[in-house]
């Protein structure tokens, strides 16, 4: 997968800064070509006929089965993603870095039913909110189990960058390459695009040819 008209999508590689984890997750994904797109958004629609423009002031986006709320958190500002099922309102949330409660109440607030937290990788700006979020919604939390050690790590992390992020708990799902999850109707297809972490993983919808990058 390649950088494709400003969205920054993970170049799999074999061998990185962290080791020499292979890029099993090679797969042949067709990038839409869209025109006005924003790097502000880590994912990115695939396939032709469902190509669409995105702009900087949006942050709910509607898909033929899901909607997709971005929601900006934590002190680095990372993009938090919460995804659901149009019809029974199963769904997941991806990179729940810090500000728990503001997460908590957008899921409450459209009553739905967060059935995982999915980190595309270990960094303490991506999983910060981790414990809370499972605590408040009882998600399975799930990361490639080459990250899952980060976890554990996201005090000493943050206190380079001067922050002060908890531990957090080992993983309910440690994920690999190919796994498939299900919230509702939703499919959500794993590919390890190792690169940025050993274990970073960019996560697959296919129905709806959405790619969260992470």
């Amino acid at each position: 997968i390649a950088r494709s008209c400003g969205f920054i999508v993970p170049t799999l590689r074999r061998g990185n800064a962290f080791g020499d984890a292979p890029a099993s997750g090679v797969k042949k994904l067709k990038i839409a070509t869209l025109k006005g797109c924003s790097t502000k958004y880590h994912f990115v629609v695939l396939q032709d006929e469902r190509r669409r423009v995105f702009t900087e002031d949006e942050d709910i986006f509607s898909f033929d089965n899901c909607e997709v709320l971005r929601i900006v958190v934590g002190p680095l500002d990372v993009n938090c993603y919460v995804v659901w099922d149009k019809e029974t309102l199963s769904a997941f949330i991806v990179d729940p870095g810090g500000d728990a409660s503001i997460v908590a109440d957008e899921v409450k607030r459209r009553g739905l039913n967060i059935k995982y937290v999915i980190n595309t990788h270990g960094h303490f700006d991506h999983i910060g909110a981790n414990a809370e979020i499972k605590t408040i919604t009882g998600a399975a939390t799930a990361i490639h189990g080459l990250d899952a050690p980060l976890l554990q790590t996201a005090s000493v992390q943050s206190s380079f960058f001067g922050l002060n992020v908890d531990a957090q708990p080992e993983p309910d799902v440690a994920l690999e390459d190919g796994e498939i999850l299900n919230a509702g109707a939703i499919e959500i297809s794993i590919i390890h695009t190792p690169g940025h972490t050993r274990g970073g993983i960019s996560i697959y919808l296919e129905d709806d040819g959405v790619l969260f990058t992470g």
